[in-house]
């Protein structure tokens, strides 16, 4: 009667759980061959339905409009919606922030005295495609743009990118929290003398943020820059990464350990014509663990990055592929010691990009950018699967794995865990890596409660028992 109570939920499980059946890449190029069209953010439901976010100079409502295209699991596309004003307007970044809608942050032109300002924005959309609001963050002398979105513990948004240096001077950089409906409730603190730009904004364990960005030096070229911000958005350190070349900051995630990782560009000496791909370790007191460079004889660049357990780190962006002799949409994998393990190129014989990356609910990836495919770039995706993780030891041959049901579960509900015979640790990541909840099972013991702050979505878990270890995805609901 045990065995066949556990395999009842085995079954039920795998029933459950998404990541069972997709396996099959894809790259899929659309959009208007003679129109400059580019995705610049993706996300996915715990559904399988994908977002992607970007701009197109279609002038169906003024000059560049945003777009919204949703994607079928396996990459059709069932709807592209426009927005904007009769200006120019640039979605930068795409956050979902529950299963029901997203938010877009970016910036728009419009005249303003006479003369064209950027204006940053922030825009809510569900998932139909409808429109729920917009706000402006406009500057009153200057221009304003953002970068990324992000959702803080407290229901609300952080947005970074620049404003007009006060001192005319270049740019600053400008982060911002708002309230669930970006109603603005405190600008951050980060300035520099000669310029500088926020690219990505994080939470952090324990409250407060960590932002990166590009910082000006006085002999004229730029290097990453790195600030912890406490809960109100005043500087608690900051740290310039410099190098004797350019070097710039794309984005940051929270590691699984509690560092932070940055990625971007950066020459590895001044030998070198061309940007590498460029990885940096911080702690979280602001102290350099590692970096690495990773680079063939062209420029190299990374964009975004996602963590897998194990600290297994995926980085997208763009490389020269030799192979046809042109740029392409390069994804690049490297272990803990961000040593490079694997590549991959995706793209056609013109250039192609990828601008962001995020770890797909069916195992692998899904990377967004631009391909010249056409006359004029068109917007891009990939899914692929990708080599897997090595994984060695994680599941022991010939003994019974185990089911977690229901899955998909509620927070704050009780789900079970089967066979259970030993003490047994469960531990939940974010999909970006972030340890955010740690559970125990006693011998015997069968169930335990979804921690209830966990917001709707997908995570990663690690169960291991001391003799079995081994990782899946679970839906809270």
């Amino acid at each position: 009667m045990i065995a066949r109570f556990t395999v009842f939920f085995s079954l039920l499980f795998f029933s459950l759980n998404p990541c069972i059946g997709q396996a099959t890449p894809f790259t899929q190029i659309w959009g208007d061959p003679f129109v400059t069209e580019q995705a610049t953010a993706v996300v996915q439901l715990p559904s399988g339905s994908i977002f992607i976010t970007g701009a197109a100079d279609t002038d169906s409502i003024g000059g560049f409009d945003i777009v919204l295209s949703k994607l079928s699991p396996n990459g059709n596309l069932l709807w592209q919606k426009y927005y904007g004003t009769p200006h120019q307007d640039y979605a930068n970044g795409l956050l979902l922030y529950d299963e029901d809608h997203l938010v877009v942050s970016g910036n728009r032109t419009e005249m303003v005295s006479g003369s064209f300002r950027k204006i940053a924005f922030l825009m809510a959309i569900d998932t139909t495609g409808k429109e729920m609001w917009t706000r402006d963050y406009p500057d009153s002398t200057g221009n304003t743009h953002f970068k990324t979105v992000e959702k803080t513990p407290d229901g609300g948004l952080i947005a970074c990118g620049s404003v007009s240096a006060a001192n005319g001077n270049g740019n600053d950089s400008y982060i911002l929290k708002t309230d669930a409906t970006g109603n603005p409730q405190w600008q951050g603190e980060y300035q520099d003398t000669l310029g500088d730009v926020a690219q990505a904004a994080r939470n952090v364990p324990g409250g407060g943020y960590i932002v990166v960005g590009d910082q000006h030096q006085q002999h004229g070229h730029y290097n990453m820059y790195i600030t912890r911000l406490d809960s109100l958005g005043k500087s608690i350190w900051a740290k310039t990464i410099t190098q004797e070349n350019n070097g710039g900051a794309q984005n940051v995630i929270v590691t699984a350990s509690g560092n932070y990782l940055i990625t971007g560009e950066s020459y590895p000496d001044i030998s070198e014509f061309y940007f590498d791909i460029y990885l940096v370790m911080v702690s979280p007191n602001g102290q350099i663990i590692k970096e690495s460079f990773i680079g063939e004889s062209f420029a190299e660049a990374g964009y975004r990055v996602y963590e897998s357990p194990h600290n297994i780190f995926t980085v997208c962006g763009y490389g020269y592929n030799f192979a046809n002799l042109s740029t392409d949409m390069i994804v690049v994998r490297t272990d803990s010691n961000l040593h490079e393990t694997n590549r991959r190129y995706y793209g056609t014989n013109d250039l192609d990009q990828g601008f962001d990356i995020v770890p797909s609910v069916y195992g692998g990836f899904l990377a967004a950018g631009f391909s010249s495919a056409g006359n004029d770039n068109q917007f891009m995706l990939v899914y692929d699967p990708f080599p897997e993780e090595n994984t060695d030891g994680l599941e022991i041959e010939g003994q019974e794995k185990w089911a977690i049901y229901p899955n998909p579960v509620k927070s704050g509900e009780y789900f079970y865990r089967s066979p259970s015979f030993l003490p047994t640790k469960f531990t939940i990541y974010r999909l970006t890596g972030q340890k955010i909840a740690e559970l125990h099972w006693d011998a015997g013991q069968d169930r335990a409660k979804m921690p209830s702050h966990l917001t709707p979505g997908v995570y990663l878990y690690h169960l291991e028992d001391g003799r079995n270890k081994t990782i899946g995805k679970i839906i809270v609901q």
